[in-house]
């Protein structure tokens, strides 16, 4: 069957990462690998926006303290760069990166295809921690619960960051098994946040969400959707968009009063999940959308932003990032 996610890999997978960076979920006798685009900081990864941006991130201020007052005697930290003519340090995984961030540009000069080779196997470590992440947490000995009650999105997560993963070493074959048991022991009795979630965990899993043991879920989904007397969570026309149900003008009419409503919890929140949502009907559907509507919201979330890119907290951040990266794709 086909899959019209909407979501793209890079950003949903750098969400995961985020989080689970964020909360200390890596094992601290393990070893992190950092991406060309990432420095370490006290056993884990940060992106290189809070590099030298004037706030202390690392315990051992290693982010701040070389960034412009290193003399020409100083040394710099062990296996880092010092800029020529510039008091400044760079990690070692940022030389030969793409980005000029000496400003005499010895970090990117006599850079050979070999250096341009590992640059792309160093974008791969995040994916790699990722993956590690959630198979220590997978339950070696459980037959039917391996993957716990977060499956569903551990499926969407594991499938978007890594899709040949995924599908060559039974991952997907093991995780649809325990999707369709979670599903059929709920008897049918499942909240509309939660089948928006399923349906996305069976498009990955390539289980046709029309025909889940002979019911329909986008039918019945919709019904919800059309039967809620609220304010629609714009999660679930994501969900309706991205298995292929037709989108109709009430449907736009409801991710635009869900975006406006200042009235709800976690409201930019729901303004990012609205874009994305309005992006894919944008992309899927047959009647028009201006796009100068999808480009004034995401530059209404933009001015949330604080200088060093963050919004609130990591995961509307998250959000809004991925935000720019669904219109990217679209526009």
């Amino acid at each position: 069957m086909s899959l019209r996610l909407c979501f793209t890999t890079l950003v949903l997978y750098a969400v995961c990462i985020s989080n689970i960076q964020a909360q200390g979920y890596f094992d601290d006798d393990e070893t992190v690998t950092c991406g060309a685009l990432e420095f370490q900081c006290d056993e884990r990864c940060l992106p290189r926006s809070l590099f030298c941006n004037n706030i202390f991130d690392c315990e051992d201020k290693t982010d701040e303290n070389y960034c412009s007052s290193v003399s020409y005697q100083s040394q710099c930290p062990s296996n880092w760069l010092k800029c020529s003519s510039q008091n400044k340090c760079i990690p070692e995984n940022w030389i030969c990166n793409g980005f000029k961030d000496c400003s005499y540009n010895n970090d990117e000069n006599s850079c050979s295809p070999a250096d341009l080779a590992r640059e792309s196997l160093d974008e791969s470590a995040p994916k790699k921690n990722l993956i590690k992440w959630f198979l220590r947490r997978r339950k070696s000995g459980s037959t039917t619960n391996k993957w716990g009650h977060e499956l569903p999105r551990t499926a969407v997560a594991l499938f978007l960051g890594d899709r040949d993963f995924f599908v060559q070493n039974k991952t997907m074959e093991e995780m649809s098994y325990e999707l369709s048991i979670q599903l059929l022991s709920r008897d049918g009795h499942v909240r509309k946040k939660d089948l928006a979630s399923f349906i996305h965990a069976l498009l990955v899993t390539c289980i046709d969400p029309r025909d889940f043991h002979g019911k329909d879920l986008v039918s019945e989904l919709r019904r919800k959707v059309e039967d809620s007397a609220t304010t629609t969570n714009p999660f679930d026309i994501l969900a309706l968009c991205n298995a292929g149900d037709k989108m109709t003008e009430k449907d736009v009419e409801r991710i635009t009063a869900a975006y406006n409503n200042r009235s709800r919890p976690f409201w930019i929140d729901n303004q990012a999940m609205a874009t994305i949502a309005l992006a894919c009907i944008y992309n899927t559907s047959d009647f028009a959308i201006d796009e100068r509507s999808l480009i004034d919201m995401e530059k209404d979330l933009k001015k949330r932003q604080f200088r060093n890119g963050t919004v609130e907290n990591i995961k509307t951040t998250a959000l809004v990032v991925q935000v720019k990266r669904n219109l990217y794709v679209v526009i």
